[in-house]
């Protein structure tokens, strides 16, 4: 049944209380009872005795007076049948169809429809209790949840079951909750007018936030918060009668006098409405269970938040069985639809893979005990050189001598790495970051130029060629903003390397605190910026590729925050460029918001191919693709599109002749699908995971196509979750899983930044934080306001200035000073597109000065059409 409410109730929470009293006041209609998807659909297992079309009236307590109207309307879909899915679980190959699609959402449906209606905070996957919640300051606390799902595997259903985090606001009266917000103790500071930046901050934080009033005309009542008003005790306003008085003065003549009259008060009117109605904050209370759905500030204690998230794997599996768990005997849906769920957890069998051999320079090849090595008494496969750098600091309370010592000790570690930093060519000079007068990217900007301006003049009375700059930063412990600034400047405006590294890295409560082992890690981050190779992995799936040129292949998409419409999606794609998959190379591109597919995948592999052949002189025989982000439901959209865009371009032309299509493996990565593994009692770890490489093919797959799930890594706190691989298409290894997982796990201690495997395969563990989706995402929030529209389609739309980022691949110098303007189209027009400006700069390897081209340059040409040198093209 369709369902419909009138008026329109927006809240998910308030249209699953509607449902449910539907049924407390409706019995006769709804026995047995039915399942709501929290939309517009209604599922019940016969058909009412109404008409098609009727509708009844839900009384409930408070406004809209006279009820809410639920219209329910059969609709023309066809019937759910649960037995469809004995046929999809029968073998693996099976097909989705729609019938068996609407039948697991339907068992998913009935599973959490309990939670659903009960006054559990939940979202569409996940619900949560106030039990063992922590406040972490800021106005914000932590709750503890169960997400869990209906799976198919072979021969039976399945549901997944994991505990989940979430941030609420916190709850409590709304004058503690406003002195937590403001980190304050003493409610005197609550007594500011409202051109104070605490109250502007306080009113962000309010607005739209649910309570419960607690006056004598509405004892109990829930109200949405629409303002604040400063000093509300002294607010005035008229009666019908014409009498005008303070809002002190009103609730002192109801008995309810006022204790804080110059405190802010909470609006609950209506913008548009006639009157506005205030109530003092000492007489609300902040309803709990709000979802927060931003990124929790981060000067909130994020230890804290890292405690609370984290749970040894048998609290973990305690907490499960002993929470959610006990939920499904008392859930009468399940019961009425005739399923029993076993309660105990599945057991399956796994193995342990060989763990790949590591290579560093100089040093017979060594394999890593349970996912971590070190480098002590080891050099780096390929070191390189690192030219002049300086050090800039922006942390005042470090003292010089620490810094000057830092930079000494980092030396140090660097040439014992493999010689690449020389005494000579250190040039450390210290700046202190000054806000006087101007805002914080312009000091940042004026303070890193002066340090590149100064490292020039040093190349210059020495003769030193300006290969490899770098500038290292140090920042305060909280700093995004800053070390946003910072890389902006470096990667997009200077075109510099740029390091950053943390104050308490460096010196903390009066004492050094850098090490040889934090400057081993520095040095390694430091290498692969500068081109170098840290180690390479050797396989044997590894070594079966080397047999012909290869290329590793990593995707994803990344969309804008909860709630921004109007910024796109920025796609990017990495790939390998040598025979030891340990040098990759970035790609992105921006799409409509929201959209999963990559758009452009298809020009994107042309150009990778392209770059590819021309730097190996010969295109790729094999193509192995990991793809990210990609949920169940789009496995079939990504097989349909994705697959065919890359083997249609995957045989590009190099050297103008055409090339044979390599073989394609196409895999998807999955992550955050909530599936933990737990060791049996008396094997495994001393913190209880399951050891390095353990894979799980057996038992829990999937009957639409081949999957294993593999834990790749050690972790060191909390349960460690695997990865989920699911294989799409394998024309590299014959299907041959053992091959396909041991690639996967090889791949997995190619990551050059760590000295650790980490939790997916470097080309997609690597392709999303740093730098193509981060900067992407980045330079268009920087130039693009909310209100303004992006076009489309303009193909090298991000395309160069990702490929200026400070990869281990000769990309141009000659096109990292690249901006990017939110132009308007015309006066009259609503639309703007980003549009690139040409750029005068001279070639670093001594050519004349070239202008940058793009394939819808706008406005004057500020110089001549001549390519790069041939030293700077881009591969």
């Amino acid at each position: 049944y369709a369902v419909e409410f009138i008026p329109e109730q927006k809240n998910p929470r308030k249209r699953q209380e509607i449902m449910h009293e539907l049924i407390l006041q409706y019995p006769q209609y709804f026995n047995p009872r039915f399942a709501y998807d929290g939309r517009a659909i209604m599922y019940i297992s016969k058909v009412l005795s109404i008409n098609n079309s009727s509708s009844a009236t839900v009384h409930r307590p408070g406004p809209p007076k006279g009820g809410i109207q639920v219209k329910l309307t059969l609709t023309s879909a066809e019937t759910v049948k649960p037995w469809l899915l004995n046929s999809l679980i029968r073998h693996q190959g099976s097909e989705q169809t729609p019938q068996t699609a609407a039948a697991t959402n339907l068992l998913q449906l009935l599973v959490r429809q309990g939670q659903n209606w009960a006054t559990f905070p939940n979202n569409a996957r996940a619900y949560y209790t106030e039990i063992g919640s922590r406040g972490v300051g800021g106005g914000f606390e932590l709750w503890r949840g169960f997400f869990q799902s209906v799976r198919p595997s072979i021969g039976r259903m399945l549901i997944n079951i994991d505990i989940s985090m979430a941030a609420m606001y916190k709850s409590g009266g709304v004058l503690d909750v406003a002195l937590d917000v403001l980190g304050a103790r003493d409610i005197r500071v609550l007594s500011f007018d409202g051109r104070d930046p605490r109250f502007r901050k306080l009113e962000r934080y309010f607005k739209k936030r649910m309570i419960t009033v607690h006056t004598p005309a509405m004892q109990g009542v829930r109200k949405m918060i629409y303002g604040l008003e400063p000093k509300a005790g002294h607010y005035r306003f008229n009666l019908e009668s014409g009498e005008s008085l303070t809002v002190e003065s009103y609730f002192r003549g109801q008995n309810k006098p006022v204790k804080y009259p110059d405190a802010f008060g909470i609006i609950i009117s209506r913008p548009n409405d006639d009157h506005k109605q205030i109530i003092p904050a000492e007489f609300c209370n902040v309803v709990p269970g709000q979802f927060y759905k931003g990124k929790i500030p981060e000067d909130i204690q994020s230890g804290a938040v890292q405690k609370f998230s984290t749970m040894r794997p048998e609290e973990r599996l305690k907490a499960i069985q002993t929470g959610n768990a006990q939920q499904y005997p008392t859930n009468d849906l399940i019961h009425d639809g005739g399923m029993t769920i076993d309660f105990e957890p599945l057991k399956i069998n796994g193995r342990v893979l060989d763990t790949p051999t590591l290579q560093y320079g100089g040093a017979q090849p060594f394999n890593p005990q349970n996912g971590a090595w070190n480098v002590v008494n080891k050099k780096f496969h390929t070191p390189e050189r690192l030219g002049v750098w300086s050090v800039v600091n922006f942390e005042l309370s470090i003292p010089e001598q620490v810094v000057e010592n830092f930079a000494r000790s980092l030396q140090v570690c660097c040439n014992k790495l493999g010689e690449f930093c020389h005494t000579s060519c250190l040039f450390a000079i210290l700046y202190l970051f000054n806000l006087a007068g101007m805002g914080m990217n312009q000091a940042v900007a004026g303070t890193l130029n002066q340090a590149f301006g100064e490292m020039r003049t040093f190349m210059e009375q020495h003769k030193l060629k300006p290969n490899h700059i770098l500038i290292l930063a140090i920042l305060p412990q909280n700093a995004a903003p800053l070390r946003a600034d910072i890389k902006y400047w470096g990667d997009v405006e200077a075109g510099v390397l740029t390091q950053c590294v943390r104050e308490t890295k460096i010196f903390s409560r009066g004492q050094p605190k850098f090490n040889d082992q934090y400057c081993n890690n520095v040095a390694l981050k430091l290498n692969a910026r500068l081109g170098g190779t840290n180690s390479i992995p050797r396989s044997s799936a590894l070594e079966q590729l080397k047999k012909a040129p290869y290329m590793i292949m990593g995707a994803d998409v990344g969309h804008p925050g909860p709630g921004i419409a109007e910024r796109p999606s920025v796609t990017s794609l990495v790939f390998s460029h040598d025979k030891y998959a340990s040098h990759y190379v970035a790609l992105s591109r921006v799409q409509p918001p929201r959209h999963e597919i990559i758009v452009d995948l298809r020009e994107m592999v042309a150009t990778a191919v392209s770059a590819f052949g021309v730097k190996n002189r010969a295109g790729p025989a094999a193509i192995v693709f990991f793809r990210d982000g990609v949920s169940e439901g789009e496995y079939s959209q990504v097989a349909e599109k994705e697959i065919p865009a890359i083997q249609g371009m995957a045989g590009a032309s190099v050297f103008g002749r055409k090339q044979a299509k390599p073989k394609l493996t196409f895999i998807v990565v999955g992550k955050r699908y909530g599936c933990s593994l737990y060791r049996q009692r008396g094997s495994g770890l001393m913190s209880g995971n399951c050891p390095a490489g353990f894979v799980a093919d057996t038992g829990i797959q999937s009957p639409f196509c081949a999957d294993f799930y593999l834990l790749s890594h050690s972790g060191l706190l909390g349960t460690s979750r695997p990865s989920h691989y699911i294989i799409l298409k394998d024309e590299n290894f014959n299907s041959n899983i053992d091959d396909l997982q041991s690639l996967a796990f090889t791949l997995c201690h190619a990551y050059a930044k760590a000295t650790r495997s980490v939790s997916i395969p470097a080309p997609v563990y690597c392709k999303s934080p740093h730098p193509t989706i981060f900067i992407g995402i980045f330079v268009l929030t920087t130039f693009c306001s909310i209100s303004q529209t992006l076009m489309y389609g303009d193909p090298s739309t991000l395309i160069l200035l990702v490929n200026c980022l400070p990869f281990p691949f000769p990309f141009s110098a000659c096109f990292r000073r690249i901006r990017w303007y939110a132009v308007a189209l015309s006066s009259t027009s609503t639309a703007t597109s980003i549009t690139r400006a040409r750029t005068r700069r001279r070639c670093p390897a001594g050519s004349p000065s070239t202008s940058i081209r793009g394939d819808r340059d706008t406005g004057p040409s500020t110089g001549g059409s001549q390519s790069p040198c041939i030293s700077c093209r881009p591969v």
